[in-house]
């Protein structure tokens, strides 16, 4: 018979997944509204967000719990510190999908986003696809426990930042010869910086599927930017 604190892991690694999900919904939806360019689509990530940050609230109220009442074996305590760590990124991903819907709606309020041509804004649909799928990746990896998977993601974060320098250097150079639609254009600029944000916490997500799995610690290994280098980095 399963024991109780076994049940209750089984329950905070349910909630991760859910959590995982949401944002992977999320992020999927960021991409389609750049499809689509649909007002309701804004609104409705804007909405689901929320849901997400209440699923952290519950899987960290359950991780101290559960480190309070019981006496956990090292793996269980890597989970555990992985949950509250994990969470807090998942929760930072579904910010970002927020933040990107409210400027996007703001563009469209205001009329101001460029025509329905792609190539308009520049790479920041590539850069989501690739956040995406390594968003994707890492909590399949997590599923799986699949370290190689997880060094994947790690290493195409270097795609979405190069994309992202790309991004900034094209609309900077349009914004001589677009002034009037100045404002638009820092709005994008931010939107791809989202992006790039969104790929940096799916890194670190797999990172600590790797601690979780392994007990390795990459965040100071010298394999990318440590989480303590983000706010330089970003």
């Amino acid at each position: 018979m399963e024991r109780y604190y076994e049940a209750e892991l089984k329950g905070i690694q349910q909630d991760i997944i859910l959590m995982a999900e949401k944002a992977i919904f999320n992020t999927r939806r960021v991409l389609e509204l750049f499809e689509k360019r649909d007002r309701d689509i804004c609104r409705q990530i804007i909405a689901e967000d929320e849901e997400i940050d209440q699923l952290e609230l519950k899987i960290d109220q359950a991780a101290v719990q559960y480190m309070t009442l019981y006496q956990p074996v090292s793996v269980d305590v890597r989970l555990i510190a992985m949950a509250i760590k994990t969470t807090h990124d998942i929760e930072r991903i579904g910010d970002e999908a927020s933040s990107i819907a409210k400027r996007m709606l703001r563009l469209f309020e205001r009329d101001e986003l460029p025509g329905d041509n792609r190539s308009e804004m520049l790479g920041i649909p590539e850069a989501t696809s690739i956040a995406l799928a390594m968003l994707k990746d890492a909590v399949d990896a997590f599923i799986e426990k699949d370290v190689a998977k997880c060094h994947s993601v790690v290493d195409r974060d270097a795609e979405v930042d190069s994309l992202n320098h790309e991004n900034f250097e094209g609309f900077l150079e349009r914004l001589t010869s677009e002034r009037d639609n100045a404002e638009a254009l820092m709005e994008l600029v931010l939107i791809s910086k989202s992006i790039e944000r969104i790929a940096d916490h799916a890194k670190n997500i797999a990172r600590e599927v790797v601690y979780y799995v392994t007990g390795e610690e990459l965040r100071h290994s010298g394999k990318g930017p440590s989480r303590s280098e983000r706010g330089v980095q970003g």
